[in-house]
This record gives C-alpha cells, structure tokens and sequence, in this order.
C-alpha cells in the first residue's frame, strides 16, 4: 500500500462525500445494460523466533506456553513512550446496543474490506459521535456483503486504542499522543461485532512515519524518538520517514509487546500487516551497525540481503506463534508484484521471502496479495491475469488460505490503465470470478471510500463484484 499514502489528503476530503453516500441497494446491475442479466525457501534465519521470548527480570506475565510465557519487555533507560490515560469509562451499553444484526452471506467465500487509518471517523469527534459514524461504516460494509474488515489500530507506531508501549494517533484528535477520551478501538469492534463482521487489527509494525524524519515531529517520549538519536541504530531515518530497524531485537520486542497487548485487550479475529517491512531503496548504511556485529557472531554469515530477510522471518514467526497462543488468526498482505524465481521486488528491495511463509507452517494463516491492476495493464508483468497466475501458482501449505486484493481505489485515480477502472462496470467482477476458479479462497477490497462513494460507476462495480461472488456455490 505504498501508494495510498499520497491520496491520503484527497481522500479525506472525499471521505465525507462517502458518508452520506447511504448503504447499498440489494439489486444489481450493469453500467452499460438496462437489463439484469449476467454481469526463496531455503533461506536460513538468523535467529530462533523463541528468543524473542527469553526471560528476563522484567518479563510479562503470561498464560500461554513456555515458548510464550516470558515474553521480554522492552528495557531502554529511555523507553517511555508518551503518557496514554486510560479512556472514560462509559455508560452501560443497552440491550438494543450489544443487539448483533444478522447478515445473510450466500456463501462462505471471504471477502474483507479495509479501513485505512484516514478513513476512520475518530478526528475531533466525541465518544458518542465516534460510535454513530462507525456504526454507520460498519453497516455499509455488512450490506454490500462484506464478512470481514481489516482496519487500521497501529499505522505509524501510535494507537488507536490506549497503550503503555505506543501514544494515540494524531488522526484521533489532530495532536499526536493527546487522549481522546474514549477507546477507538472497543468502538471499531463493537460496531463490526453487531454487524457480525471479523475484526482484523491492521498494523503497520516497522513504520513510525512515512512524512517527516525529525524526532522532534513525534509525540512526547516516543520511544522511536530516543532510539533514533541514541546511537544504536534500533530505529532509523530514512527519506521522509522514520522506521524501526528489522534486525534490532529491541523494536521486535517492541512490536511483539504491542501486539500481545491487543491480544489481551480486545477481543479480535486476526493480527493484519501489510506489505511495509523494509523501507525501499535502503543502502547498505541503513543497518550497518547490526550486520557488522552479526558478521563478527557468526563464522558462516548471511549475505546481507538473506540476513535482512531471516530478520523478518524471525518476527514474523513469532507473531504467528504470539497469534496463535491467543486462537488468533495472523496473516500478511504484501504487495502485488511477484514473480516465480524471486526477481521481484517484495524479495529484493522489502526483503520478505514469501514463498517461504506461504510453502511452510508457522508464519501466517493467510497471505492477500494486493493485486491492484487491470487486465490491460501497460506492462505485462504487472497485468491481473499475469500476477493471478503466479499467485495461484505458488506452493502452499494445507491450513494457507490465499485472498486476492482488488484495487477499487483506482475507479478514482489517473492510472496506467485507468481505461478499464474508468469504464467499465464488470471490471471487479471478473477479477473476482477469475480469482475464485484459479483456487484463491476469496477477495478484500481496498478500500472503504472508493467503495461508498455515491457515484454509480463505483456503486456498480461492487455491486456486480459481489454479484458474480454470490454466483459461486
């Protein structure tokens, strides 16, 4: 989702258009017809993920195995993050409240939908207000006939929700660390829980920001803050943004501390990443300092390029296994680009090593590949069906499930091949359908605004994208 940062701006704008757009009509139809007819597997890593887990004099607390029972803390002299309070306690929901509305789906196809943290209706809103707007998201989702939402709780290294390890998020009230007063998160859940839709908390884990690389420019006490400015490479400025370093067992913990504690708090269907792991075009520079003291640990080192992906093989087997102590779900959705001997970028530039999570137990449930291009895509290696068939095509182990996310956002931009966004209103549809036959268990669709904007090229689009979903038995 490395493009969607640049609409963010227009898409807030766009955002209370969506609102007022209504909830979705159950008839369907097609734009152009008056009628209702047919619309690298072996890479080592560089450290076991259990020691991620090792005790120490400040470990957690735990009812899990052993594995996870002494889950470190982070344990920096200056690890404070800003001050977090805990919400206002709210009055006690009414019967009608905590009401779950059943929603009829005609098959058990997954189909998932995200809400980006710009797109989340918290910015200056009081509780009750909050509540009625998600309320109303929620619904829409649930009426076009989503299952599932996929919403953003840790975008850049803050929470929607109150934490001890990360501050509020400046999208809650327009001041980065400030308490809003409330619980962003219960809210999120409840409203998709009455509209029986899965929970699935999206988190970006090596992010702090994608905008500015001043330490000054975080909230007060951001841990990243110290990190960044101490020497010891445990997070790192680069371009315009500021990232937790892969390779520190600090930031792991970190992440792993911050997961843990939704685990515990809330009450969610799965863990969700994208596909932020290594920032692009990074240089050797970038993690010198912790490559240099594993090359002089190690008698047969990685190469550099194999050592960054073991460092995110090692957290994300050990979300996995956090994940799964919690009968969690955990999957990842990285991006588009793939190819069958690992010459594309995800491999190569994010150093994520795909076919290995999605040929071997024990990283992720799912994997959701973000597909977001037409079938005339201007470059071949970037056309759906291309892309589709290499997905489909890799090795995956029994319990993988394999989703296939849909680009509706760009119905709304200038693109490579907007020709077909623009025009035409099966687009989606046989995207959808041609997933399905090629063995994926289903779609998610990105994201929430394109989705509801009241226009009727995209109301058509999705209404016949589910269309030719329900089709399947």
């Amino acid at each position: 989702m490395k493009q969607f940062t640049q609409r963010a701006l227009a898409l807030i704008l766009i955002f209370a258009l969506a609102l007022l757009s209504g909830c979705a009509e159950d008839n369907i139809y097609l734009l152009s017809s008056a009628t209702d007819s047919e619309s690298s597997l072996n890479t080592q890593t560089s450290s076991d993920s259990s020691a991620l887990f090792e005790s120490s004099e400040q470990t957690t607390a735990s009812d899990s195995s052993d594995l996870l029972g002494s889950l470190q803390g982070v344990t920096s002299a200056n690890s404070t993050v800003g001050t977090a309070s805990k919400p206002s306690s709210s009055q006690t929901a009414s019967k009608t409240e905590n009401e779950v509305i059943s929603i009829s789906r005609p098959n058990k196809i997954f189909r998932g939908l995200w809400i980006s943290y710009y797109e989340l209706p918290f910015w200056g809103k009081s509780e009750s207000e909050a509540k009625a707007e998600m309320l109303k998201m929620m619904k829409q989702a649930a009426t076009q006939g989503y299952s599932a939402v996929f919403c953003h709780v840790r975008a850049n290294a803050d929470a929607f929700y109150p934490s001890k390890y990360f501050p509020f998020a400046l999208q809650l009230t327009g001041n980065a660390g400030e308490d809003p007063g409330y619980d962003p998160l219960k809210i999120m859940i409840w409203a998709a829980k009455k509209y029986s839709l899965e929970f699935h908390a999206w988190i970006n884990p090596y992010r702090v920001s994608n905008t500015d690389k001043n330490p000054n420019s975080l909230a007060s006490g951001h841990i990243a803050a110290s990190w960044l400015t101490d020497g010891s490479e445990r997070a790192v400025a680069h371009g315009n943004g500021i990232y937790f370093n892969p390779a520190s067992t600090d930031a792991q913990k970190l992440i792993l501390n911050g997961i843990r504690e939704i685990l515990d708090k809330y009450s969610v269907d799965g863990i969700h990443f994208d596909d932020y792991f290594y920032p692009e075009k990074i240089g050797a520079e970038f993690d010198a300092k912790h490559y240099a003291e594993y090359t002089k640990s190690t008698r047969n080192p990685l190469s550099l390029e194999d050592w960054r992906r073991a460092n995110v093989n090692t957290l994300v087997s050990a979300v996995y296994k956090l994940c799964h102590s919690k009968n969690t779900l955990f999957g990842i959705s990285p991006a588009g680009n793939m190819s069958l001997d690992n010459s594309h970028d995800n491999y190569n530039k994010l150093f994520v090593d795909i076919a290995l999570w999605m040929a071997e137990e024990g990283y992720v449930d799912y994997i959701l590949p973000q597909i977001y291009f037409g079938y005339n895509h201007p470059s071949e290696k970037s056309q759906y069906t291309y892309l589709l068939n290499v997905w489909t095509s890799l090795a995956r182990h029994k319990k993988l499930k394999l989703y296939v996310g849909l680009g509706a956002y760009r119905m709304n931009e200038e693109c490579d091949d907007k020709a077909e966004w623009h025009n035409e209103a099966d687009l989606m549809a046989r995207q959808a359908t041609d997933a399905i036959k090629r063995g994926a268990d289903g779609i998610a669709v990105f994201s929430y605004t394109a989705t509801t904007l009241n226009t009727e090229h995209n109301g058509l689009q999705i209404k016949n994208m589910f269309n030719a979903i329900n089709s399947f038995s």
